[in-house]
C-alpha cells in the first residue's frame, strides 16, 4: 500500500505536464520520495562524451542545469547500459570524479534511459551525502518511471524537430511568397509596359521561339569554333616540335575552308534573327497615329518595293476604295504590306512566270476597312495554312528563312490596328485578308 501511495503521489504530481515542466515535476516528486540530496535527469551527448541535466534538484529545490564530462564518472558506466548502485564509498570507486568529492557524495544510484530503439539516451541519478538506507526503493522507482521519462525525452525531440521543420517551412513559404510577389509585381509591370507600348499579345511565344531559333545557329558556331580551336592547338603543338607535315597542313586548311564559311553563315543568321526581333519591338513601341489617304499611301509603299518586285518579274494589280482619308498607324500598314510581298517573293514564285499580286482595299462601314492580298504562286498546303501565322513557322527553313514576317503581320493587324488577319484557303497561290479600324 505504501508503494502504491508513493506511485500515486508521483503520478498526480506530474499529470498534465510535458517537456521541461514534466522533467522538473518528475524530478521533484522522485527527490521528495527517495529523500536524496541531489536528484537529476540527464541526456547523453555521444559526440562530445558529455551529459547535460534536463532537471536538477538539490535539497528539495530546482537549480540550474549544467553539463559535465562523462570520463571517469559512474555516469560513464550507465551510458554503456549499466545500472550503477553504490550505497556508500562511491568516491573510492571513482577517484577521478572530482565532482563527487566537491559535493561530498557517499551513495550513488543511477539507471539508464532508453529510446524506442533500445539505445541508451540518458540517465536518472540520485546522489546521497550519507550512505543509502533503502537503495532498492530508489532503484525500483527509477525503473518504473524511466520508460515515461525516456518517452517524454523522445517526444520532446520529435516536437523540437517538428518545430524546426515548421520554422524552416515557414521561412521557405515566406521566401517563396516574397519571390512570387516579386514575380507577380514584375509581371504586372511588364503587362503595363506591354499595354502602354501596344506590343503584341503573343510576345511570350515569340520570345520563346526567338530563343530557340538563336540557339540553333549559335550552337553550330560554338561547335565549329571548338573544332577549329582543337585543330589549331594541335597545329601549334606540331609546330613547336617541328612535326608539321604537308598532309596535316592540307588537312588543317581543308578544315578551315569548311568551318569558317559555316561560322560566318550561322553568325549572319543569328544577326538576322536579332534584327528581326529588334525591328518588331521597335515597330510596336514607336508607332504614331497620322491622317493619310489610304490609297495613295499603299501606292507609295508599292512604289518603294518596286525593286523587290522586279526580282521575280511580279505584276502588281492594285485597287483602292472611295472615301479613304483616315487617321491610322502608317508604319503598321507599311510593315504589313512589305511582309506579305516579301513572303510571296521568297516562297510563292519559285521558278514561275506570269507572277501576279493583287491588292485591293474595301471600306466595310464607317471607319472600318479591309485589305485583300492574293498571289498566284505555288500556294500553301492545307496543314500549313493553319500554322502559317505562328511565330517562327516557315516552310523554307532549309534555306535560312526565319518565319517571323506573317506573325509580325498578324500582331500588327490585331493588336495595333484593332482588326483581324486571316490566311484563307484558295485553289491557287496564297490569300491573306486583314481588316482594321480608323482612329476616331
Amino acid at each position: 500500500m505504501i508503494v502504491e501511495s508513493l506511485l500515486q503521489d508521483i503520478i498526480e504530481g506530474v499529470s498534465d505536464t510535458y517537456g521541461d515542466a514534466f522533467f522538473s515535476a518528475i524530478t521533484l516528486q522522485l527527490d521528495k520520495v527517495i529523500k536524496s540530496d541531489y536528484t537529476f535527469i540527464a541526456r547523453f551527448n555521444r559526440l562530445k562524451h558529455t551529459s547535460k541535466t534536463l532537471a536538477l534538484v538539490a535539497s528539495g529545490k530546482l537549480i540550474d542545469n549544467f553539463e559535465y564530462d562523462l570520463k571517469g564518472t559512474p555516469c560513464d558506466d550507465i551510458s554503456g547500459d549499466t545500472v550503477c548502485i553504490f550505497p556508500c564509498d562511491i568516491q573510492k570507486a571513482y577517484p577521478e570524479d572530482q565532482l563527487l568529492v566537491d559535493m561530498k557524495i557517499q551513495g550513488y544510484i543511477g539507471t539508464p534511459l532508453y529510446d524506442s530503439t533500445g539505445d541508451v539516451m540518458g540517465l536518472i541519478v540520485a546522489l546521497y551525502t550519507k550512505p543509502i538506507e533503502d537503495e532498492q526503493r530508489t532503484l525500483t522507482l527509477f525503473k518504473v518511471f524511466s520508460g515515461r521519462i525516456g518517452g517524454e525525452i523522445e517526444r520532446l525531440d520529435k516536437h523540437n524537430e517538428l518545430v524546426e521543420v515548421n520554422i524552416n517551412l515557414d521561412k521557405k513559404v515566406k521566401q517563396r511568397t516574397a519571390q512570387l510577389e516579386y514575380v507577380i509585381e514584375d509581371l504586372k509591370h511588364t503587362q503595363k509596359k506591354l499595354v502602354e507600348q501596344e506590343k503584341m499579345a503573343a510576345l511570350g511565344d515569340l520570345i520563346a521561339g526567338f530563343s530557340h531559333e538563336v540557339n540553333t545557329p549559335l550552337g553550330t558556331v560554338i561547335t565549329a569554333h571548338s573544332t577549329l580551336f582543337e585543330a589549331f592547338s594541335l597545329l601549334q603543338n606540331k609546330f613547336e616540335h617541328n612535326k608539321i607535315s604537308k598532309s596535316y597542313l592540307e588537312q588543317f586548311l581543308s578544315l578551315q575552308t569548311t568551318c569558317l564559311p559555316l561560322i560566318e553563315c550561322n553568325l549572319r543568321r543569328a544577326v538576322e534573327l536579332i534584327d528581326n526581333f529588334k525591328m518588331l519591338a521597335q515597330d510596336q513601341s514607336e508607332i504614331k497615329p497620322v491622317k493619310i489617304s489610304l490609297n495613295n499611301y499603299y501606292k507609295r509603299i508599292l512604289l518603294t518595293l518596286d525593286s523587290l518586285l522586279k526580282r521575280k518579274n511580279v505584276d502588281v494589280r492594285f485597287s483602292g476604295c472611295e472615301d479613304d482619308d483616315l487617321i491610322t498607324y502608317p508604319g503598321c500598314h507599311a510593315q504589313l504590306l512589305t511582309n506579305l510581298i516579301s513572303n510571296s517573293i521568297e516562297h510563292g514564285f519559285e521558278g514561275k512566270k506570269g507572277n501576279v499580286i493583287k491588292v485591293s482595299i474595301s471600306k466595310l462601314h464607317d471607319r472600318s476597312f479591309s485589305v485583300s492580298y492574293q498571289d498566284n504562286g505555288i500556294g500553301l498546303k492545307k496543314v500549313d495554312t493553319k500554322k502559317i501565322l505562328e511565330p517562327f513557322f516557315t516552310t523554307a527553313r532549309n534555306i535560312g528563312h526565319v518565319g517571323l514576317g506573317l506573325s509580325i503581320s498578324y500582331n500588327l493587324a490585331v493588336n495595333s490596328l484593332n482588326g483581324k488577319f486571316e490566311c484563307l484557303s484558295t485553289e491557287q497561290g496564297a490569300h491573306f485578308e486583314y481588316s482594321f479600324k480608323a482612329i476616331s
